[in-house]
């Protein structure tokens, strides 16, 4: 399982080095009596071509936006690739990303409008969603830089219109747009340090740079950065936050960040050198993102005879849509998880038996979780299950069958291959039913229980309905020798055992006398 990461930084300390090394070679050869243009660009080699623009919304965590349309004036010397007649934009330059993404259910047309004397070039841009999204990113714009031209700083990409739709068509006031980052092309569009440099009547470039920590769920934070000797940052905030501890010393910088407010806080810092007047400028956003991941599971609680089971849920995080799930069970082997905003899925596997308790937690990019616990209940064991019956009964009477069962199951019983339906009673760990109706000879009766699992037991009795027909070999008729052996059990000659009772019982008084060795000799010789 891959986290999704959440710190980046958009150039390391290591490139700004090289940068400044290069810069300098660059400018070895130039005349030190003429006096240079000034000129910003980024902190990086002068074969910068274009950047990545990426452009969010800010507003309520619960509004749904389905809709934006908006129009971003573009700087000096950026331009986008487009059709030069009907001016939309080539395909790749405008594409969906970060909050709009979700689901793969976003459309998004862009046209470009030139630059002329009297306006900057524009970048129209209108973009919907079926499936809604929350506040965040929702578009990135891959631009071009002119030849000579300076890298621009965020704060030069200026939102000249804005207006965003909800589900129902309705515009939704409280939502507003914002540019989130322009990065040189090259660099990963999402790191988080900014880098800029002046250079200055041919001398080497002084330089600003910041790195801010972004999303977080921490309303204060301490950014930091480098700074050309003897210059001293100015940090400023939108929306107003508390900036202090601001400290300079051997080309680093440092400042703590207090009191950001939730959603989009846009972070620029100035540098001026005191002898030209020249200013360095970056900038940065830092989301600040309280709230916890919404995570759902379907079920709390399984039952499971299998080896295995799935289980699984929902999950989002608005308005990024982004979370990494971690699922742990001590008692059990977690073979897969799997996240597909709004869906998460787990694959369970090699548990105990009894109750295995796996603790689903999601994470979001800002650090934020929420966790739920899943209990599986492991049984692949036949239950208890056992019958008492007497094999050989009266014929016409009840044949009283009971036993015991694994608690909470009521079995079920069939005779000759047909449901019964007279009365089971459970008491307990015990039950108990009369069987009646039962045919004359062999009846089979089979009971089954089934636990929750859906694991089975059964057991199966072959009874024999007796009829006293005298013949104590089981025979319809009698003879005389069974008369005397009826004498013989009525004078206590010999004793008769229970099956001699209900062949020899025709008196049916619960004894073999007198009156049964006359009946079956009255039937033995035909009267």
């Amino acid at each position: 399982m891959a986290r999704i990461p959440v710190k980046k930084m958009l150039q390391s300390a290591a490139s700004l080095l090289a940068s400044v090394l290069i810069s300098a070679l660059l400018l070895c050869g130039c005349s030190g009596g003429g006096k240079e243009a000034t000129v910003t660009q980024p902190l990086a080699l002068t074969t910068v071509t274009g950047g990545l623009l990426k452009l969010g919304a800010v507003g309520t965590a619960a509004d749904t936006i389905a809709g934006i349309d908006m129009t971003v004036n573009l700087p000096a010397g950026v331009t986008v690739d487009a059709d030069p007649n009907s001016g939309e934009a080539a395909a790749g330059t405008v594409t969906v990303s970060g909050a709009a993404a979700k689901g793969s259910s976003g459309l998004v047309a862009a046209k470009y409008s030139p630059a002329t004397a009297g306006a900057s070039a524009r970048l129209h841009i209108v973009l919907i969603s079926s499936a809604g999204f929350g506040p965040g990113e929702f578009v990135t714009v891959r631009f071009n830089l002119a030849a000579g031209t300076s890298f621009p700083p965020l704060n030069a990409f200026a939102i000249a219109g804005f207006s965003a739709k909800g589900l129902d068509s309705s515009t939704l006031s409280g939502i507003t747009g914002t540019v989130l980052s322009a990065d040189a092309s090259g660099n990963p569009a999402a790191g988080k340090q900014v880098k800029s440099q002046v250079v200055v009547n041919g001398t080497l470039p002084f330089y600003l740079t910041m790195m801010v920590d972004t999303p977080t769920k921490n309303s204060s934070q301490t950014i930091s950065g480098t700074v050309d000797r003897g210059l001293i940052p100015v940090i400023n905030t939108s929306p107003a936050a508390t900036v202090s501890n601001l400290t300079v010393a051997n080309g680093s910088w440092s400042a703590l960040i207090s009191g950001l407010v939730e959603g989009a806080n846009i972070i620029t810092c100035n540098a001026t050198d005191p002898l030209t007047n020249e200013t360095a400028s970056v900038s940065a956003t830092i989301i600040l993102d309280t709230m916890k991941p919404d995570l759902k599971v379907d079920a709390a609680v399984y039952g499971t005879k299998s080896y295995f089971k799935v289980i699984g849920g929902t999950v989002d995080d608005p308005p990024y849509h982004i979370v990494y799930m971690d699922v742990n069970c001590p008692s059990a082997t977690v073979e897969l998880v799997s996240v597909a905003v709004p869906n998460w899925s787990a694959m369970i596997k090699d548990y105990s038996h009894g109750d295995n308790v796996c603790t689903v937690t999601a994470t979001d990019l800002a650090g934020n979780h929420s966790s739920k616990d899943v209990h599986i209940y492991y049984d692949d064991l036949a239950p208890d299950l056992v019958i008492y019956f007497d094999e050989y009964f009266k014929y016409g009477t009840s044949l009283n069958l009971y036993g015991t069962v694994e608690s909470g199951i009521t079995p079920v019983v069939t005779v000759n291959g047909n449901p019964y339906a007279g009365t089971l009673t459970v008491n307990g760990l015990n039950w108990n039913c009369p069987v009646s109706g039962l045919t004359e000879g062999a009846n089979t009766i089979t009971v089954t229980a089934t636990d929750s699992y859906g694991n089975v037991s059964t057991r199966t009795a072959i009874v024999y309905a007796v009829v006293a027909y005298g013949n104590f070999g089981g025979y319809k008729q009698p003879t005389v020798a069974d008369a005397i052996r009826a004498l013989r059990y009525a004078i206590g000659i010999e004793i008769p055992n229970k099956l001699d009772l209900l062949y020899g019982d025709l008196y049916v008084d619960n004894v073999i006398d007198l009156a049964d060795a006359i009946l079956i000799l009255e039937k033995a010789v035909g009267l």
